[in-house]
C-alpha cells in the first residue's frame, strides 16, 4: 500500500519554486479554504496562476510536470466549458496524498476581466507570488452585486418552477 504522505504545504510550496521563475507566470496565489481561514483535513487546495494570454497549455504542462515530481496523479478532470472568458480549470488527484487533498487548479489568462479576487466574495487569498504587483485586489460595488444576486435568484426561481416537474415524476 502506498502511503499518503504529500501534504498541502508540500505541493504548493513545489509548484512555487517551478512556477515563480517563469516569465510568462505572472501570479500564483490559494483561495477556497485558505482565504477564508478554514483549511481542515478535508479541505482541498484551490489554487489560481495568472499566465500570458497565449501560454494556457504550456502553464497546465509544467503544473503537471511538477506534480508529477512528488508523485503519481491519480485522477485529472478537465473542465470543458469555461464559464468565464479567459479562464480554465482542472482537478487533479495524487497517488500520494489524502484523497481529499484534491487540487483545483484555475489558470487565468492575464486579459481575463475575471479573476475571483474580491475579498467580500472570496476572502483573503493567500498570494505565493505576485511579480511586479501585477495582479491588484478589486473590490466589489455591493448595490451593483446585490442587484446581480437578485437577477439571479429570479433566473433559479424560474428554472425550478418550470422544471422541478422532473423531478417529482421519478418518485
Amino acid at each position: 500500500m502506498i502511503e499518503k504522505t504529500l501534504t498541502r504545504e508540500t505541493i504548493i510550496k513545489t509548484l512555487m519554486n517551478s512556477l515563480e521563475p517563469i516569465e510568462y507566470v505572472h501570479a500564483f496565489w490559494e483561495g477556497g479554504a485558505a482565504a477564508f481561514d478554514r483549511i481542515d483535513q478535508f479541505s482541498d487546495i484551490d489554487l489560481y496562476l495568472v499566465v500570458d494570454d497565449n501560454r494556457i497549455k504550456d502553464a497546465f504542462n509544467e503544473v503537471e510536470k511538477s506534480l508529477k515530481s512528488m508523485s503519481p496523479i491519480k485522477n485529472k478532470y478537465e473542465m470543458q466549458l469555461a464559464v468565464w472568458p479567459g479562464v480554465f480549470q482542472a482537478f487533479y488527484k495524487m497517488e500520494n496524498a489524502s484523497k481529499y487533498l484534491l487540487i483545483d487548479l484555475v489558470v487565468i489568462k492575464m486579459s481575463s476581466q475575471e479573476k475571483f479576487l474580491e475579498p467580500e466574495i472570496h476572502g483573503n487569498v493567500v498570494f505565493y507570488f505576485n511579480k511586479f504587483n501585477k495582479i491588484k485586489i478589486p473590490h466589489v460595488n455591493m448595490k451593483n452585486f446585490s442587484e446581480k444576486l437578485f437577477q439571479r435568484l429570479g433566473r433559479l426561481q424560474m428554472r425550478f418552477d418550470m422544471f422541478n416537474i422532473f423531478v417529482h415524476s421519478f418518485s
